[in-house]
């Protein structure tokens, strides 16, 4: 005799009498669970006529045989759920997918789908350059044992409201410590309007001092020109002296990333410095 399912609560669930909660409006899973989901009654609630839309993300990664079990896995939701690929918004997201071949992602995506071909749409990314602020260099360049020997970052950025919403940590002492880093890398006055915009919260100030560097500057711009290069040839661009430092060369690399109004993701919208240290040569990719 088998065992029937628990709920949260412990309490049985009978998949012949009750369901297994509410209608989720979205389902995130991966594709050995939706196979196993769709083998199990309790599972029967999250499979419908509701389905509007399918979303493949990473879809670089199914290829050959995977290619082919994902395409029949996807055709057994869409019979479960009693529609149609006609029915369906599909959708494959990647950012490696292909080799500029015409015809190659739209005979990928009907293929996975079971689309019509003619029903198929590519949109390609395509790269933009970050818009920084006018530089306004310190009175001295840093050397790159300055740099390091800094601490930069003392406690986190980001903190949660009461309603598990990502916001900005307000933290006093933290600006006043990164004020006074930031000097090496920015104009003083330029660290002092942005302690004003920052309202004590480390991520702004960072975000608003950090774009005025020389040095965020000049990355950028090598690695716009370059897109791929080892972390050797970036320290060596940015003008990390090659002696005393041969076999662990330091690198200050930052992605900057656009400000919004809210912290409405737990990455933080600012530029985000590390202090890298390698003996081998490593890659390092401008997207």
């Amino acid at each position: 005799m088998g065992c029937l399912p628990d709920a949260h609560d412990g309490k049985a669930i009978d998949p012949t009498t009750g369901l297994r909660g509410p209608v989720p409006d979205v389902v995130i899973t991966n594709y050995s669970m939706l196979e196993y989901m769709l083998s199990r009654p309790q599972d029967a609630v999250f499979f419908g006529k509701a389905l509007r839309a399918i979303v493949l993300d990473e879809a670089h990664l199914y290829t050959g045989t995977l290619a082919a079990e994902i395409a029949l896995l996807l055709r057994r939701l869409l019979d479960r759920c009693e529609r149609t690929p006609e029915d369906i918004l599909q959708i494959a997201t990647s950012a490696t997918i292909g080799r500029d071949t015409p015809g190659e992602l739209e005979t990928f995506a009907s293929q996975i789908f079971t689309k019509e071909l003619a029903l198929v749409r590519v949109l390609r990314g395509e790269a933009a350059r970050i818009s920084l602020p006018p530089e306004r260099p310190p009175q001295q360049m840093p050397s790159a044992t300055a740099i390091v020997g800094r601490s930069w970052l003392t406690g986190p950025t980001i903190e949660l409201d009461p309603q598990s919403r990502p916001t900005f940590k307000e933290d006093a002492r933290m600006c006043r410590e990164l004020a006074s880093s930031l000097a090496l890398l920015v104009d003083q006055q330029a660290v002092e309007d942005a302690l004003k915009q920052s309202g004590n919260k480390p991520a702004l100030l960072l975000y608003h001092a950090f774009g005025s560097s020389p040095l965020l500057h000049r990355l950028e711009t090598i690695l716009w020109q370059r897109k791929r290069l080892s972390l050797h040839d970036v320290t060596h661009c940015c003008g990390t002296p090659p002696t005393r430092m041969r076999r662990k060369r330091p690198c200050f690399c930052c992605r900057w990333e656009r400000q919004r109004d809210t912290a409405s993701t737990i990455i933080p919208c600012f530029p985000t410095a590390f202090i890298c240290w390698r003996a081998r040569p490593m890659a390092w990719e401008y997207a």
